[in-house]
């Protein structure tokens, strides 16, 4: 370098240095406090949910129509549970999924983005008012993959069906 450049360089690297030391001070000045400790310990505990429930209820995608809402429907939506955990392919698996509506045909269905699994529909029973039961196989994928899609189907005379995604964590 000429010598001329060392002390343009030095000023420019001081200068990028005051600049995050001034947005590391800001940043602490105007930092706010968590509401309660623990936001997803609390979370649950309003939602009266498990751990193994709210891991399966968590919907995949974004936007309103997801997790049983949108349209202007304010209706809760179907709560899936699958058991038990860590979930296995190629076994049986407790398929619940509760229901808040009224009685309902409810059909729980296993899929991957992209990927020809075929069709893997499961038709759950009625165990009592709200809460739908059965069994299902989650296929193995031949490339390994693991990201499975539960589509929960409510539908029935009187009701508009619903299809609700859920991403299926293990």
């Amino acid at each position: 370098m000429k010598p001329s450049m060392k002390p343009v360089l030095a000023g420019v690297v001081v200068a990028v240095l005051a600049v995050i030391a001034a947005t590391v001070w800001v940043g602490a000045r105007v930092r706010e406090d968590t509401v309660v400790p623990s936001p997803y310990a609390e979370g649950q505990k309003l939602n009266g949910r498990s751990d193994a429930e709210v891991a399966a209820a968590a919907p995949a995608g974004h936007g309103p129509d997801h997790g049983g809402h949108g349209h202007g429907d304010a209706a809760p939506g179907p709560v899936l549970t699958l058991s038990p955990r860590p979930l296995r392919t190629m076994r049986d698996l407790d398929v619940e999924v509760r229901w808040p509506g009224p009685a309902a045909e409810v059909s729980v269905s296993f899929a991957m983005d992209g990927m020809a699994m075929g069709d893997d529909t499961v038709r759950l029973a009625r165990a009592s008012d709200g809460v739908y039961r059965g069994k299902a196989v989650l296929v193995r994928c031949p490339s390994g993959r693991r990201d499975w899609v539960a589509t929960v189907r409510v539908q029935g005379p009187g009701l508009v069906e619903r299809q609700v995604p859920f991403q299926v964590e293990e």
